[in-house]
């Protein structure tokens, strides 16, 4: 299956050439990828060649099509579609049922992973734990994962939710406003551009099914990758479609397919539309619930001298991973045009961040520095002594293991 490809990162702010292989040479240094749903490097190779499965299985399967053919509930699925299993382990990826179901990594039993040609490792959270625990959130870097085998306590999935939609203004407001107990999904949006930082919450709480009703792969589930860009990243259209997006979402109970509730912004923006042709950047971080009061002032130090365009919310809880994102506290994810950002404005901003135990999410990240992860990332020395072990020929790196010297061996 060799072959030369081009691949971008969704954000369209990373590409490179490449070329595709579906065996593990351990000549070559690889990446294994997915559909590259990464904003930033991390779903690029560090050299040129990435590593793809031939045929369908579970690994590249996608999130969507598990659900639809095995009728069954993921936790912490994400915000797109189109996420394959693999590349929804590699960043133990989270949703907005984070708080009662946990990152993605809840749904796995085990996993086999190949850290060479010839040597595939079977990891759970008995055996090899270690190994289990550096490759759920991992970012590709420990090897390919190959088989796995999902949690027997999955449940059915609800076709349906009751989705309560509620408006107000200002940030402690909104916390304020949280509500989550088990089968609910929240998220909010918030407007970081206007003063009075408009929100929009969505609370889903799964109803029972109806055996009469069906029809989930009829669903809408994400963006279509558009190659045209128009550029309208400057304040004055971002505060009008900030504008736009609270004026249509009007305070109402309405009852919805499950999947909708999963990409509730879905049918509004597709962000990338907006930036330009330089491509989108996302700044996603945690900070620590107990810090919840110092969350406007990171959000200044982020915004200052940058034109946010769309900001999403979500409650989280600790994840299992070395280099997990997830922990017990808010995570935001915001959204800039590359073209207009200032990596300057982030010095602050990290440094207040580490100070606040708070974490950049690395599957999204473009921008963060070696000196600034290697702080906030508590685990990360145990994290490298164990790929440090299985990996010691450094087989596989992205250009995130890179910029951030995840690999230096």
């Amino acid at each position: 299956m060799d072959n030369i490809q081009d691949i971008k990162s969704w954000g369209r702010t990373f590409s490179k050439r490449v070329e595709i292989i579906d065996q593990i040479d351990d000549d070559k240094i690889i990446l294994p990828i997915g559909n590259l749903n990464s904003y930033g490097d991390s779903c690029i190779p560090g050299q040129n060649f990435a590593y793809k499965f031939q045929n369908q299985n579970k690994i590249n399967k996608t999130i969507f099509d598990f659900v639809l053919e095995h009728r069954l509930r993921l936790v912490g699925i994400p915000g797109k579609a189109n996420v394959t299993i693999g590349g929804a382990i590699a960043s133990d990826v989270h949703g907005k049922d984070n708080l009662w179901g946990g990152a993605f990594s809840k749904n796995i039993e085990s996993l086999e992973i190949a850290v060479s040609n010839d040597k595939k490792i079977k990891a759970d959270r008995t055996t090899n734990s270690e190994l289990f625990k550096a490759t759920v959130g991992g970012m590709g870097l420990t090897g390919v994962i190959t088989d796995v085998e999902f949690s027997k306590k999955l449940e059915p999935l609800s076709f349906y939710a009751e989705t309560k939609i509620t408006k107000g203004e200002g940030l402690e407001y909104m916390l304020e406003n949280f509500k989550m107990k088990n089968s609910t999904y929240w998220s909010a949006w918030i407007d970081l551009v206007n003063p009075k930082n408009k929100w929009v919450s969505f609370s889903s709480q799964e109803l029972p099914n109806n055996i009469e009703e069906a029809g989930l792969e009829n669903i809408k589930t994400g963006f279509k990758d558009y190659e045209f860009t128009i550029n309208l990243s400057n304040k004055f259209y971002l505060k009008n479609i900030n504008k736009l997006y609270y004026f249509i979402n009007n305070e109402k109970s309405k009852k919805a397919k499950i999947f909708e509730t999963f990409y509730p912004i879905k049918n509004f923006l597709d962000t990338r539309l907006i930036a330009g042709k330089e491509g989108l950047i996302q700044v996603q971080f945690v900070v620590p619930v107990e810090n919840t009061n110092k969350i406007q002032e990171l959000l200044h130090l982020l915004i200052k001298n940058n034109n946010p365009i769309l900001c999403s919310v979500k409650r989280l809880t600790d994840g299992e991973g070395y280099l997990s994102f997830c922990k017990d506290g808010w995570t935001f994810a915001i959204d800039f045009p590359k073209k207009t950002f200032n990596t300057k404005s982030l010095l602050n901003f990290n440094k207040k961040l580490q100070e606040l135990d708070g974490l950049i999410y690395l599957a999204k990240d473009s921008v963060l520095d070696e000196s600034s992860f290697k702080l906030m990332y508590k685990k990360f020395n145990e994290w490298e002594k164990v790929v440090k072990f299985y990996d010691p020929k450094n087989l596989f790196q992205s250009q995130i293991s890179h910029r951030l010297g995840l690999k230096n061996w």
